[in-house]
């Protein structure tokens, strides 16, 4: 039985509304004073729409797997169909979601030790209440994970991790890795903590095609991403000893229903939203000696190039 636990609405928008002014000085920095308008309206804009369709409705209606909501999803920066206007879950919410129901069915109740790696609220709640232990990690202080208890979440570098080897059976870190600029250390990390047979669901926006492209600083139009994940990112996963299986839209096209809406070769070519799912090998016992081998990949892709 899913369980649906979700922010109500008075306590959603001002914790949006926070969260866009909290980043008003680095936002003034680098993108402008209009940049800070843009933003502002745009959450607000997006709330009036959370308000207003769910009455006024439309001719779609869909399920959100977060939170069982049913009815029409608003649209998202141009793209229609995207967000639930009760959780606030995009499509790679729902398919992270997905993935974990599949994932979690192959396991006894209760019987996995869970590292959240920046929480998502439509999900950290829900995850708490499936685990046997359940920590969340964040680079920000103060953050709130439970909202019964008043839990906080470690304070910590995902490059430099305060827990001990083998710790968590599932770590989770969606859309984070493109974010940080040295992320062989991070995914070493990763490695680190995770059990024996453990997983490791690690998913990035694949954008740049097949090709990782790397940035020289933070690209103010993509989130502050310093870099463009391509298909070729997963393979990172795998020079670090896992195993790895990529769960995409195109084996849960309910997650995209602006997609499926349009048929399902669209389905599969939307690849943004695709969840690495990256197991540690149970019968390797050794790890391997990830500097050497992110080192020979390096200079073997320099050596592609010339």
């Amino acid at each position: 039985m899913r369980e649906a636990i979700v922010p109500g609405p008075a306590d959603r928008f001002p914790n949006m509304l926070r969260g866009q002014i909290s980043k008003v000085p680095f936002v003034l920095k680098h993108e402008g004073t209009l940049a800070v308008g843009r933003r502002i309206l745009g959450t607000l804009s997006e709330e009036l729409q959370r308000l207003y369709l769910p009455v006024v409705g439309t001719r779609f209606s869909f399920f959100c797997p977060c939170c069982e909501y049913v009815g029409p999803f608003l649209g998202v920066r141009g793209q229609k169909h995207c967000q639930c206007p009760r959780c606030g879950a995009l499509p790679r919410h729902r398919l992270l979601r997905l993935v974990l129901d599949a994932l979690l069915e192959q396991r006894p109740p209760g019987s996995m030790s869970i590292l959240h790696i920046a929480p998502e609220p439509t999900l950290q709640r829900w995850l708490e209440r499936q685990s046997r232990a359940y920590v969340a990690a964040d680079l920000a202080h103060g953050l709130q994970v439970n909202s019964f208890t008043g839990q906080l979440a470690v304070v910590c570098d995902l490059r430099r991790l305060p827990f001990q080897d083998r710790s968590f059976d599932l770590v989770i870190a969606s859309h984070v890795l493109e974010h940080i600029k040295e992320d062989w250390p991070a995914i070493q990390e990763i490695y680190r903590v995770l059990a024996w047979d453990g997983i490791a669901l690690l998913p990035v926006p694949i954008v740049a095609g097949d090709l990782t492209i790397e940035y020289d600083r933070p690209h103010p139009r993509e989130q502050y991403h310093v870099r463009a994940p391509g298909l070729d990112y997963f393979e990172r996963y795998r020079e670090a000893g896992f195993n790895v299986t990529v769960r995409s839209s195109a084996e849960f096209p309910e997650a995209v229903p602006d997609l499926c809406l349009r048929g399902s070769n669209q389905v599969a070519k939307r690849r943004e939203a695709d969840v690495a799912q990256a197991e540690r090998r149970p019968a390797q016992r050794v790890p391997p000696d990830l500097s050497k081998t992110r080192k020979q990949s390096e200079q073997a892709h320099r050596g592609g190039q010339s």
